[in-house]
C-alpha cells in the first residue's frame, strides 16, 4: 500500500541523491550501516503494547474508544490531540488520502526522543529492505519549520523537497546537516534528540515480534528512584511508575525482547 507521500518520496531520489553528493560522508557511513526506527513512548503505554503486540495510531486508538463509550472518535481524537487536532487530521488527509501513519525516528543509537516517553523502542528491521515504508521527512510533520509557511498553514511544494523514500535516509540526513546547525556530539544524538528528528512515517505498524530492543536509563537510576520513592510517599504516582517499569520488564523478558539500560 502506498499514498501520495509515498510518491512525494519517490519523486525525490534523483535530487536526494545530487544534493548529498558532497556531504558528510562519515554521517552516510553512520547511518547506512545503523539506521533503525525508533518510537519513544511512556511505561503504561509500552506495557500495553507488549500485552497486545501491536501499537495503535492515534486514529485507531479512537476508533477503539468510541466503541467502548457513547462518544464518536472524532471527539476522542480531538480531545487527545488538541491543538494538533487540525493540523494532524489536514496532514493525514493530503499525505495519507484515507490511510493513517504509525510515526516513528530514524535511529542509529541513543535513547531517541524521551519528551515522547522515556522508553525507546526499537524496531529490528532495517528500513532500506522494507519497501514502500518508512517515508522519511527531514523533522516533525507538525512542528518542522520546513513544512510551514504562515502560521496554520502548511507549504505541500516543501514537502515533496524534504522527503526520502525508504532506501535513502542516509542522504537525506546528509542534506539536513549540510542545511541546518546542529549541537556538537555524537551522531546518533544529533540526529534523533528531544528537540529534532527525521521522522519516520509508516503505513505498517509497529508489532512486538519485530521489535530488536528496549532503551532505557540505566538500572541505577531507577534504584536511585525507588528509594527516593520510598522514602518521601511509597503512595505516590512515582513508586507506581516505578512499579510499572518493573512491569514492563517482565514483559519484555516474557517477549524474550532484549532490554538495554543506557548510562
Amino acid at each position: 500500500m502506498t499514498t501520495p507521500l509515498h510518491g512525494f518520496a519517490e519523486a525525490n531520489r534523483n535530487s536526494l541523491r545530487e544534493r548529498s553528493a558532497e556531504g558528510h560522508p562519515d554521517l552516510l557511513a553512520a547511518v547506512r550501516s545503523d539506521q533503525r526506527v525508533s518510537v519513544n513512548m511512556k511505561a503504561r503505554g509500552l506495557r500495553d503494547f507488549l500485552r497486545t503486540g501491536r501499537r495503535w495510531n492515534v486514529f485507531e486508538w479512537a476508533e477503539q474508544e468510541a466503541r467502548k463509550s457513547e462518544r464518536t472518535a472524532d471527539e476522542h481524537l480531538r480531545e487527545r490531540l488538541r491543538d494538533y487536532y487540525q493540523p494532524r487530521v489536514e496532514f493525514e488527509r493530503l499525505a495519507g488520502q484515507g490511510t493513517h501513519f504509525h510515526y516513528g525516528a530514524l535511529n542509529i543509537g541513543g535513547m531517541g526522543s524521551p519528551r515522547y516517553g522515556r522508553y525507546c523502542v526499537v524496531d529490528r528491521r532495517l528500513p532500506a529492505g522494507m519497501p514502500p515504508d518508512p517515508v522519511w521527512l527531514i523533522e516533525d510533520s507538525l512542528r518542522g519549520a520546513c513544512f510551514h509557511g504562515v502560521p496554520g498553514s502548511r507549504t505541500w511544494d516543501r514537502l515533496a523537497e524534504w522527503a526520502a523514500p525508504h532506501d535513502m535516509v542516509a542522504e537525506l540526513a546528509v542534506v539536513k546537516f549540510a542545511t541546518t546547525v546542529a549541537p556538537p556530539g555524537p551522531w546518533c544524538e544529533r540526529l534523533c534528540n528531544n528537540d529534532d528528528y527525521i521522522e519516520a512515517l509508516s503505513v505498517r505498524p509497529f508489532v512486538v515480534h519485530e521489535l530488536l530492543e528496549i532503551r532505557s536509563n540505566s538500572d541505577d537510576e531507577v534504584q536511585e528512584r525507588a528509594l527516593a520513592a520510598a522514602l518521601q510517599s511509597p503512595g505516590s504516582a512515582e513508586a507506581l511508575d516505578l512499579a510499572m517499569h518493573e512491569e514492563v520488564r517482565a514483559l519484555a523478558e516474557a517477549n524474550r525482547i532484549r532490554w538495554r539500560s543506557i548510562p
